[in-house]
């Protein structure tokens, strides 16, 4: 790593992302000053306004030096300084960003914990290594990409894609007034006049403001505040790993889809009716903030069951439970969950007793609450729901009723665009196309995506789920429009009226566009190469994934995908080399497969045997991959070898015929009659007319 010195860098980052009026439209909270200073002045002092501030001194690692600040080398396990620009949070963890090279700010490992006074590591225990993507030399570390957006008012990132460096700029350092309020120079010039955009309180587009920073989510198009949130972004939902099945959060997920999910969100409460945006902090303190809209009673004994001046009396305790990211910054589950311990013991999904009670168990704390709250009937329903969803991310089809119910039902829309998600395991099931044909027309935009998501991952298309996304490529919504586009290539793969033609040409620009919005990240290039190969170009599908290598050169699946691109065009060598880069790294059964197949294809037996042996290693039930290996060993003449295997692959309801009629033509040429007698008669069991066969008929007579 190579560093210039600190006050060079420190001015390349400066001169770069020097805070200016870059637009007309924007004016710096300061302009708001003149006719709201009360709310200026309490903003100054919250969170948000703290959100982002030059590096400043705070001891420990952090020393200046050469005109500049600068995080030593020796505290970072590397050879040279690295400068400092700017600290990002105030409250619990303030995390210093400081640029490698210039065009790009790396968020460092090293941060200062401001209620204790004391610096650590944010990964300490995880073991990055430098060449992880999550390590704060690499791309999951680039600032410019992955923090200051949320850190600023009117960022831009400035994605550099020749150089794969960034000119980002903002307006003002900090979340400020029109971070949340968008553009504000026509009020500040005509404030009440026509078209003055503040004139008209908006409280979806206020909330998709708190969206786009409290939420995890892809970002697809530029957001300026004030916009339909889902035009620009994708959030999270429940259809991966990362939130609980339940919906209570479980990696870093921050706080908007979980309120989504909430019954206070269904009843109208929104971010501002607890929060106070301006100043930061709440709206009251302890109980009181809840018990302003809920029954006193349930802040007495007889609802919490804890001593009234007890932490288990809290409201936020039992139905707000906090989970630690970044190893000190506490945050409160949004999703407002009932404490069922019972979800525990079937699910393993955490609950808020135990979480305080540790040196008790789960069945203990489902009696009590049994004993407290006998009414289970919404708890067992929120349970099996949080089932169902966890059988058909595994893509159990026993989860297909329930799915198919929680699309239709009336509820929250984050649960049911999942249940839309998680039909694409189930394309060619009962009921599953009506279904997601009729969520494409349902009123929550969040559910249409869902639907057009699932239907357009299909490798086939009925005419009707054609025709509806030929709809959904017209939607509204870009986020709908967007999830539908990777079907394109299939759906005009057959004639098209004019009108739906020129609607499939106006959505493929508009999701190159999308996608190109993304060029500093694999995702995109990887994408466009997706696309590319299935519009039958595999020119322009080598070069984006060959560009998705050069920002990431050990992505394993780009890498895969670029050696079945070269092999179906006969450039085996080539193919050969991108598998065996993959192999090096990690033991891929996709890849091993893969290179099996292509070894054999070249007649290198052997080698094909010993490919597909790693697959079998990394994955003992990989499809086809006994079965392939037999013949490999058959062909290697290692005859009982592929006999042990191929006998294996008959147990596989996928390979069974295959592999018995296989294991009949090797035993015959090594004359392994022991094995010819005994599946000779599988054979025939299969297939009567195999008795015509005069070898198979003597051995059936014997």
């Amino acid at each position: 790593m190579a560093l210039v010195g600190a006050a060079a860098m420190l001015a390349i980052a400066l001169r770069l992302r020097r805070v200016t009026d870059r637009s007309s439209a924007y004016t710096g909270s300061e302009a708001c000053r003149g006719c709201h200073a009360g709310v200026v002045d309490a903003w100054q002092s919250s969170l948000h306004h703290l959100a982002m501030l030059p590096a400043a001194r705070r001891g420990g690692p952090v020393v200046a030096r050469d005109g500049g600040l600068v995080m030593t080398g020796a505290a970072l396990g590397v050879s040279e300084d690295v400068p400092l620009t700017y600290v990002l949070g105030r409250r619990h963890v303030e995390q210093y960003v400081g640029p490698l090279a210039p065009g790009r700010l790396q968020a460092l490992p090293l941060a200062f914990d401001p209620v204790r006074g004391e610096w650590f590591d944010l990964f300490a225990g995880e073991g990055r290594r430098p060449e992880d993507f999550g390590h704060w030399t690499n791309r999951g570390m680039n600032a410019d990409a992955q923090c200051i957006f949320c850190h600023t008012t009117g960022y831009e990132k400035g994605y550099q894609p020749v150089a794969d460096t960034y000119r980002s700029r903002w307006v003002e350092m900090g979340v400020g007034c029109e971070a949340c309020h968008g553009p504000g120079g026509v009020h500040v010039r005509a404030p009440r006049a026509p078209g003055d955009p503040y004139a008209r309180r908006n409280p979806p587009a206020l909330l998709g403001a708190c969206e786009s920073c409290h939420s995890r989510r892809v970002e697809h198009a530029p957001y300026v505040p004030g916009g339909e949130f889902l035009d620009s972004f994708e959030p999270e939902l429940l259809d991966t790993d990362l939130y609980y099945a339940d919906g209570q959060v479980k990696e870093e997920l921050y706080e908007v889809v979980s309120f989504q999910m909430s019954r206070m969100y269904a009843q109208g409460v929104r971010c501002w009716n607890c929060h106070d945006v301006h100043g930061g902090g709440t709206k009251g303190t302890g109980n009181a903030l809840c018990l302003g809209c809920h029954a006193p009673s349930y802040g007495e004994p007889g609802h919490t069951h804890h001593a009234a001046e007890g932490t288990g009396a809290a409201c936020v305790g039992c139905h707000m439970p906090v989970t630690t990211y970044m190893r000190r910054d506490p945050r409160h589950d949004h999703s407002f969950p009932r404490p069922d311990p019972d979800a525990t013991v079937a699910l393993d999904i955490p609950n808020a007793c135990t979480s305080c009670h540790a040196e008790q168990n789960a069945p203990w704390a489902a009696e009590q609450v049994q004993t407290w709250f006998p009414d289970s009937a919404e708890r067992e329903r929120r349970r099996e729901t949080a089932r169902q969803i966890q059988q058909a991310r595994h893509g159990d089809p026993a989860s297909l009723p329930a799915l198919l119910a929680l699309l239709r039902r009336p509820g929250d829309a984050v649960r049911r665009a999942t249940a839309a998600r998680l039909l694409a395991h189930f394309p060619t099931s009962e009921g599953v196309t009506p279904a997601l044909l009729a969520a494409l027309r349902d009123p929550d935009p969040l559910v249409r995506a869902g639907a057009a998501w699932a239907l357009a991952q299909r490798s086939a298309l009925t005419p009707d789920a054609r025709a509806g996304l030929v709809d959904a490529l017209g939607d509204g919504i870009r986020l709908v429009r967007l999830n539908a586009a990777p079907a394109i290539p299939r759906i005009a793969s057959e004639p098209l009226a004019p009108a739906a033609l020129r609607t499939l040409e106006t959505a493929e620009e508009e999701w190159r566009a999308s996608e190109e919005h993304a060029a500093d990240t694999l995702e995109g290039h990887y994408n466009l190469a997706i696309f590319a190969a299935t519009r039958g170009d595999p020119r322009a599908a080598e070069s984006e994934y060959r560009t998705a290598l050069r920002l990431w050169p050990t992505s394993s699946q780009v890498r895969h995908n670029l050696g079945m691109l070269l092999a179906t065009q006969g450039r085996l060598a080539e193919a050969e080399a991108e598998f065996r880069a993959v192999l090096d790294h990690d033991a891929v059964p996709e890849t091993a497969f893969a290179l099996g197949l292509l070894y054999g294809q070249q007649g290198r037996w052997r080698e094909a045997a010993a490919a597909l042996e790693r697959c079998v290693a990394a994955a003992p039930s990989y499809p086809r991959a006994r079965y392939n290996l037999g013949l490999a060993y058959a062909k290697a003449g290692e005859e009982p070898r592929a006999l042990d295997v191929l006998e294996q692959a008959a147990n596989d309801p996928a390979t069974h015929e295959e592999a018995v009629r296989t294991i009949i033509d090797v035993a015959r040429a090594t004359n392994d009659r022991q094995r010819l007698q005994r599946w000779v008669l599988e054979a025939a069991r299969l297939d009567p007319a195999v008795e015509e066969d005069p070898r198979l008929r003597e051995l059936l007579g014997q």
